[in-house]
């Protein structure tokens, strides 16, 4: 009986670990793991035999000290109370369940000094910005946010002192850790990017920082599952906009919804004709991206190793922004020539057996991802292999939106390798594969690859794998 005793522990102490790293991966919101849990059912989560060790942080390692302690006082009670053991190893196959109370219990009790953290640093935040003369820019949107962030960072800098959000973090801690961070007195702009998962959050963010201009770049249905309707996702999202005062400015994409009343100037970007800025005869290859842009009174030419039409459109309210504050054509043009592509949003790496890699695993979205499988056919590799998870929090609408990629996929030859059975589920193509885990992925990938061979990864992996791809 001691040994089954055991065992059963050993079994939730393992489910305790992967449900820290799966916590963490969900940043530790009770939603995010919620629907998840809906997402991919029950017995996915609970149930696995895959192998995911938690980040070294402060609040991983309290969770651990905490589910540790709950599981000395359960041994403790099977030594001196017979009646614990016995019930203790009876109830193993809901060792999983058990284990993720436990961990949900952590995660409660670790909230309440992650709490009174995340309120002192908004609190200096808000400080340093009322002392602040610097003009403020917010981004916003369902996708697109971080490239047009940096984007914009990149063409001021080579003129003016400006500081911005760090890589994606956009809610409000990560906004407020920024500021504390890079702000300073001589900071003449700040670009803020300003991310949601439901209702209330841009509000949140809005309270200890003030824009004095915005970009909405598109809206989509990420984290729709958590939004609950289009209606509240728009809302959100657009919040910033109504915030800016009357002699600001409005970048808006020009596919852009109803938008609510606005005070400040109201500009639209885009490749249509009838946006304030827009970008035409786009040419694309695989190294360098061209486009002539037309705004006000200005046509020009721009160069760019940024690929994809998308980064052409991603890169024009950053130059409104900039010819609208000041900087020349020329100016503008040389710094675009200097951008280079983010890691994670389609940057190339060298890849295994000589294969090359487009890497677009920073963050996973339906356009994005089409727009990845377009870009793929720039270039010459005969075997294209695209490595995905899925996309994740779309609610009900994750098979129409799995359709609309599966649509595009049936014109290229490119092969979708997925742990996502919904795919397969939308489409019956040969070319879509399902796997059971990444692991299975993950050597039929390594088994195909060769200098010939492009690899698209869309969508977050964990560290591990990434390092077996680049």
């Amino acid at each position: 009986m001691r040994i089954l005793f055991f065992f059963v522990l050993i079994w939730a102490g393992y489910e305790s670990s992967y449900l820290i790293y799966l916590f963490q991966m969900k940043e530790y919101r009770f939603d995010r793991f919620i629907s998840s849990l809906k997402e991919f059912g029950m017995l996915k989560y609970l149930y696995t035999f895959d192998i995911k060790r938690p980040a070294i942080t402060v609040r991983n390692i309290l969770l651990v000290l905490i589910v540790g302690m709950m599981f000395l006082a359960t041994i403790y009670a099977g030594f001196v109370n017979p009646t614990a053991l016995i019930l203790v190893a009876y109830i193993g196959p809901f060792a999983p369940i058990g284990a993720l109370l436990m961990v949900g219990l952590g995660v409660i009790i670790t909230s309440i000094p992650v709490y009174y953290y995340r309120s002192s640093i908004i609190k200096r935040a808000k400080s340093k910005m009322k002392k602040s003369n610097a003009v403020v820019i917010g981004v916003t949107g369902s996708y697109g946010k971080t490239s047009v962030k940096e984007y914009l960072y990149h063409i001021l800098s080579s003129k003016y002192n400006v500081a911005k959000t760090d890589k994606n973090m956009n809610a409000d801690v990560g906004i407020a850790l920024s500021i504390v961070k890079n702000l300073t007195n001589t900071t003449e702009y700040f670009i803020a990017e300003f991310g949601a998962y439901k209702r209330g959050e841009v509000r949140t963010s809005a309270q200890f920082i003030s824009v004095n201009h915005a970009i909405l770049t598109p809206l989509g249905n990420q984290h729709l599952d958590l939004y609950g309707s289009h209606e509240a996702l728009i809302d959100e999202e657009t919040y910033i906009l109504t915030q800016v005062p009357a002699v600001g400015r409005i970048y808006v994409y020009d596919q852009a919804p109803k938008l609510p009343p606005l005070l400040g100037k109201k500009l639209t970007y885009g490749t249509n004709n009838t946006a304030d800025i827009k970008a035409t005869h786009i040419t694309t290859t695989s190294q360098k991206t061209t486009a002539q842009v037309t705004y006000k009174g200005w046509t020009f030419q721009i160069t760019t190793d940024l690929l994809g039409v998308h980064s052409v459109a991603n890169l024009l309210p950053a130059i409104a922004f900039a010819l609208d504050m000041g900087m020349t054509v020329k100016e503008v043009e040389t710094a675009i020539q200097t951008i280079q592509p983010i890691e994670g949003k389609l940057s190339t790496h060298l890849g295994p057996n000589g294969s090359l890699v487009l890497y677009d695993g920073l963050t996973a979205n339906i356009d994005g991802f089409i727009a990845a499988i377009k870009t793929m056919s720039l270039f010459p590799h005969t075997k294209k292999l695209i490595l995905t998870q899925g996309v994740i929090e779309l609610g009900e609408e994750k098979r129409q939106s799995y359709k609309r990629v599966t649509d595009v996929l049936s014109t290229y030859t490119h092969i979708l390798l997925t742990t996502d059975k919904v795919f397969r589920k939308v489409c019956s193509q040969p070319n879509i594969m399902t796997f059971n885990d990444v692991s299975s992925l993950l050597d039929y990938a390594l088994s195909q690859t060769d200098n010939d061979t492009l690899i698209l990864i869309e969508g977050k992996f964990s560290a591990k794998i990434i390092q077996q791809l680049l």
